[in-house]
């Protein structure tokens, strides 16, 4: 095993709901990040959104 990526904070509290939040990233996500790719970040963000309001605006068409 070994560090591919460490970030520090002002409070042990900062640090757990850090590594609560990248818990629940995708892997790509967390790729990016060991890349230092935020503008990757950013768009996969703005994907898995566009793909979220695509799928609900389905989900409204078929109950309506």
């Amino acid at each position: 095993m070994r560090l591919v990526w460490a970030y520090e904070t002002e409070t042990r509290l900062e640090a757990l709901a850090f590594e609560k939040q990248i818990k629940g990233w995708s892997r790509a996500k967390k790729e990016a990040l060991i890349r230092g790719d935020w503008n990757g970040i950013h768009e996969i963000v703005k994907d898995e959104r566009m793909r979220r309001e695509k799928e609900k605006r389905a989900k409204k068409q078929t109950a309506s």
